[in-house]
Formats: C-alpha cells, structure tokens, sequence
C-alpha cells in the first residue's frame, strides 16, 4: 500500500487513466521555490510539510491505534464547543465521511494563529486528516443523541505538528456517494419530505430526505443563550411539499457555495418543529447534509428547473420583445430580489418576470386631459403624446415612448414599487387584456 502524500495514492482509485508526474528529485541550492515546495502543496492548498510517513485508511477499517494514518472524505457537519475557561483554543467537532462510514474529528484550532483553513471549513469541503492515534469513544449517558460515526475518533491540534487537517486544491466529485446505497441504487431511509413532514422522523432512527433549494435568505447574527450565532434560513422543497431549513453556526457560511433550483442536498437526521402551520427543518450537532450525491438526483434538478422557469398561466401577454423571446432564462423574481441585483451589478439586464398586484392606478381621463399618456425624449426635447406613434419635429424619427403615471403603486410578497416605468407596448397590452376590469371600476366610481 502506498503511503501519504504520495499524488498517486489520492488519485489511484478516483480516475483510471494515468496521470503524469515526476518522481524524480534535482539537485538545487535549496533556496529555489520548486526546492521549498513538496508533493502536499500541489494537492492540498496548504504548505504543511509531512515530517513522517501516513498510511491511507478507510474510516470503516480503523481500529484503536497509534499509527499515523491519512483520512479522506468529505466534511458532512461541523459544530463548534465555546470553553469560556480556555482563552487560547476553541474545540471544533468536524464529521467526515468517506463512501464507507463517518468519523468524528476534534480539532482544536488556535485562537491567535488564525490560519486561511479555519475559514473553509464548510459543509461538502474534500479535506484529508493526518495523526498519529486512533482513541475509542467512550460513551456519553449525558448525550441524549450523537451522530452516527465509527466508535472512534481522531485529534488534530495547531499546536501539534505531527497533526493536521489539510483541503484540497481540486474539490472535484470524489467521495460523493452516500452511505449504505445498495446495488439497486435505493437508499436506507429515504423518504419524500411530506412523508418526513408527516410521521416519517419518528418511524426510524436515521431518516433522509433529498430536497432542492428554492431561495437563500441572508446569514443574521442571532443573540442566544450560548453567544451570538449566525443563522440562515433557506426555502428547500421536493416534488411533494415544502419547507425551511435552519443552519446555525459555522454551517451557515456553507450556504453561500449552493444555487438555488440547482444544488441538491441529502439531508440526514434533522430536527422537524412547526411555527405558523410552517415546517422548519434544523441541522443539529448529529445531522449530516451531503451536497449534490452521487446518486439518482436529476428528476429532483430537473424538476427544480420547470418550477424556477414557470410563468402565470392567468395572463400570457404576447411578448413582442425579441430579447425576451430568446433569453436562455425565464425566471420569475421578487421586487425585492430585483432591488439586491441591481445594487449588486447596476449594468446587468434582468430578463425575466414578476408577479405583482397594481394597488393604484392614475385616472385615465385625467392623464389624456393633461396629454401625459405616453413621454420620450428626443433632440434634447421633452415629448409629451397620446398616442404611441408618434416622430420627433426635429430628425423626424420615431420616438421610443413609455408610461411612468399611470401605474401608481405595484406590490408583492417583498416590496412596493412607485410609479414603476412601463414602455410604450407595455401599457397598451396591459389596458386591452385588463379593458374590462378597467371600466367596470370607471363605471363604478361615475
């Protein structure tokens, strides 16, 4: 068995072809980068030197130990315990899983030797833990529930040198396949998330549910009685019901890598509670959340994609508008929404719809009165017109009108607009579909 860092033992069973590498040492100065760089740092994205030699091993072969050995797999859940009494070191409990089993690794980071590690360790993250001894878990009556691991677990220190926790450079699609998938592809435990929702987290011990994002809400800095804590909520569904999701601590930076209607998360058990007639799933210290699985997920996404590209089926406008006829996207937004993208990226067109409610409209009468219908602006002229045909005095070109009276207030679920702008086309489509709620109400104010 070959032995850590060596590059071809990390790739050996994840790609069958043969990958190109030099094992040959050159003699230099010592002083050179390619002498002070070593096989680890064109893997991993650190410059930790291995001083000693470690044994690949898989989490479910380990044993009670004192042999250095390598860890691979993938960061499945982390949980932070605050000691008030230690000033200089936090203990962070971090699960990873391999396609064989779960361990648990207690890291104790050091407070003021923060390094670029600390901040990347995020749900889903490939990373390799290397010590020197494997202890037995003892068991804890106090804990009412653990996650499910291997009855062993590792330490990694700081301050060890011999210890460490390393992340790849290449976060590709290795060790992506959940746990106990049997040959016909089913999963143990798997269940739609209305029959979670239902009954279905008490019926076993360790239920699943594969969900798909639908919106991410913003991470909020939460007092409580353990300190602050940053929380995110996120709006997750399947093809059977919805729900939302609550990520508490250092989990919930790991949102900020997903794509709503897109990444697709393998949720394993998760607290359920209800407020509001709503229900709220919670990542707990046993959870794990395994991130676009190796397994039959592609109804979920694609199903994902139709929701995300649905449009109001009460009033199809004919789009006349050959940008928006041929858009690769069809989205529907927020004004909310709409309002973040255009302060994030001011010059970026957004092509897609929205669904909103007109709370107050101009009075038509009194707009043809005053021949505010339609504005442009032409030759440095302002152009007031009634109607949408209408050629500039000056050059003599048709001028590109629009409406910014006439609809006085729009509203959905997460802002209001005033006086939104409406093209010239725009206006006219929206007073002959809506032609005759338009006069029902003109008849009912006469």
């Amino acid at each position: 068995m070959e032995t850590f860092p060596c590059k071809k033992a990390f790739y050996r069973d994840v790609f069958e072809k043969n990958i190109g590498f030099d094992d040959k040492w050159e003699a230099g100065n010592g002083f050179e980068p390619k002498n002070l760089c070593s096989k680890h740092s064109e893997i991993y994205q650190d410059n930790w030197y291995p001083k000693i030699k470690y044994e690949e091993t898989k989490i479910k072969a380990l044993s009670e130990s004192s042999s250095p050995i390598a860890l691979t797999g993938r960061i499945v859940n982390t949980y932070e315990i605050k000691n008030q009494k230690n000033v200089e070191n936090t203990l962070i409990l971090i699960y990873i899983k391999d396609e064989t089993d779960v361990i648990e690794v207690k890291y104790w980071l050091n407070k003021r030797n923060v390094k670029e590690i600390h901040y990347n360790l995020k749900i889903d993250t490939l990373c390799t833990v290397f010590v020197t001894k494997t202890s037995v878990k003892k068991e804890d009556m106090c804990i009412l529930k653990e996650a499910s691991t291997v009855p062993f677990y590792v330490i990694v220190s700081d301050d060890n040198e011999i210890t460490h926790l390393s992340i790849f450079k290449d976060q590709d699609k290795m060790y992506k396949k959940p746990l106990k998938i049997q040959k016909d592809s089913i999963i143990q435990g798997l269940m739609s998330l209305s029959t979670f929702i239902n009954g279905g987290y008490m019926a076993i011990s360790k239920p699943k549910v594969l969900v798909s994002i639908r919106k991410i809400g913003n991470i909020k800095n939460i007092n409580t009685k353990n300190g602050y804590l940053d929380m995110i909520e996120l709006c997750v569904f399947d093809d059977t019901c919805d729900a939302v999701l609550v990520i508490w601590g250092n989990n919930a930076k790991s949102a900020e890598l997903w794509t709503p209607f897109d990444t697709i998360l393998l949720l394993t058990d998760i607290s359920l509670s209800f407020h509001h007639e709503k229900a709220y799933l919670t990542i707990q210290k046993y959870s794990m959340v395994e991130v676009n699985p190796d397994m039959d997920i592609e109804w979920l996404r694609k199903y994902s994609i139709s929701i995300s590209n649905k449009i109001s089926d009460i009033y199809k406008l004919s789009l006349e508008d050959k940008i928006v006829n041929t858009s690769s996207t069809m989205e529907t937004y927020t004004l909310a929404e709409i309002d973040t993208m255009i302060r994030l990226n001011p010059k970026e067109p957004i092509i897609g719809f929205i669904n909103v409610l007109i709370i107050k409209t101009a009075n038509l009468s009194t707009l043809r009165s005053s021949n505010k219908i339609f504005a442009g602006k032409c030759c440095n002229k302002v152009v007031n017109a009634l109607d949408n045909n209408v050629k500039c005095s000056i050059c003599f070109q048709k001028i590109k009108l629009f409406s910014d009276s006439f609809i006085v207030r729009l509203l959905d679920e997460s802002a209001q607009l005033l006086y939104p702008m409406l093209s010239a086309t725009a206006l006219i489509q929206l007073l002959e579909n809506y032609k005759e709620l338009f006069m029902y109400y003109l008849k009912k104010k006469n």
